[in-house]
């Protein structure tokens, strides 16, 4: 297994990519303050996940092989799906 981009995200979250085989996936984990759901972009796409309401949780999505594998944002939201996070995306830049 290989793991891509260790090290990003906030004191309580940590996102990456890691290979399995041929397989790849965005994980997200941490620990889990009233968060619900986060969308990821990964080479252009979108990628949804949910989070579970554990403590400590980890959150997996298979991603297309089609691209080469970037995380270029992270939003969290929490439990309502109010928006309570953004990870390297502009404030004034509306999510899809």
């Amino acid at each position: 297994m290989l793991n891509k981009n260790v090290g990003h995200g906030t004191s309580k979250i940590r996102y990456s990519i890691i290979k399995s085989g041929d397989t790849k996936y965005v994980t997200l984990l941490g620990e889990n303050d009233n968060l619900g759901s986060a969308k990821i972009s990964v080479g252009g796409e979108i990628y949804n996940l949910s989070i579970p309401k554990d403590h400590f949780f980890i959150s997996t999505v298979k991603v297309s092989d089609s691209h080469e594998s970037l995380i270029e944002w992270v939003v969290l939201f929490d439990t309502a799906n109010k928006e309570v996070l953004r990870i390297n995306l502009p404030n004034d830049q509306v999510l899809e």
